[in-house]
């Protein structure tokens, strides 16, 4: 039902059968786990940057990145970062 179709307008917009579905599945339609912005934050911080280097040549720098989950290239991908290119 749209807002402004309702009698009170103050009154808050009923669910819809696909949040109600969504909210029971604790799952996406794409299958990945819902969060709340503050446990979205906490999974997207699980990414590291690592920086290291070897006996052999100490001054030589090796980066290693950890792999993004699904949810966490999804996430990247929907605000446009490169998890790879920033820093």
């Amino acid at each position: 039902m749209l807002r402004d179709q309702r009698a009170n307008p103050v009154m808050p917009t009923p669910r819809s059968e696909g949040a109600k579905a969504k909210a029971a599945r604790h799952r996406s339609d794409d299958d990945l786990p819902v969060h709340s912005l503050h446990t979205l934050l906490q999974d997207l911080a699980t990414l590291t940057y690592n920086i290291t280097s070897t006996p052999v040549n100490p001054q030589a720098k090796i980066v290693i990145t950890t792999r993004p989950t699904p949810l966490q290239s999804k996430a990247f991908a929907l605000l446009g970062i490169d998890p790879a290119c920033s820093q």
